[in-house]
């Protein structure tokens, strides 16, 4: 059965990602830094699956790099991982100010959630993840 590691599967795109994956009877492994509202999405992703597929939520944030090891942990001790999703993400400040106004830390939040994060993830599982030409 094929493993999928998605990021930020909480909510919005990443849950929407994750059940239709499920339903297609992958495993999943999914994350999400508000612990209750991963809790939940595990629950309906679990309802969805098809073919035994298990659903294994790990609360956190990807910025933490134990979070992150952790995640690698996972689908290491699976031996393989057909697909990573880096959809955790944060917009900043709302509503988004002027670029000569918004605090650089701020930004240093932003750019942590969206590259710095999701690179360390990416080095972290490459060993797993099977060489692809393209589309299988």
């Amino acid at each position: 059965m094929p493993t999928a590691l998605i990021t930020g599967a909480s909510r919005g795109f990443g849950q929407a990602l994750a059940r239709d994956l499920a339903i297609r009877g992958w495993d999943l492994v999914i994350d999400g830094r508000d612990e209750g509202a991963l809790a939940s999405a595990a629950a309906q992703l679990r309802r969805a699956a098809t073919d035994g597929a298990e659903v294994i939520a790990v609360p956190g944030d990807v910025t933490d790099d134990r979070h992150r090891e952790d995640l690698a942990s996972i689908v290491t001790g699976r031996g393989r991982l057909e697909l990573l999703v880096n959809n955790a993400g944060t917009l900043g400040p709302s509503p988004l100010p002027a670029l000569a106004t918004v605090p650089t830390q701020a930004l240093r939040e932003v750019f942590e959630v969206t590259t710095i994060a999701p690179l360390a993830l990416i080095q972290r599982v490459l060993p797993v993840l099977p060489a692809r030409r393209g589309p299988s």
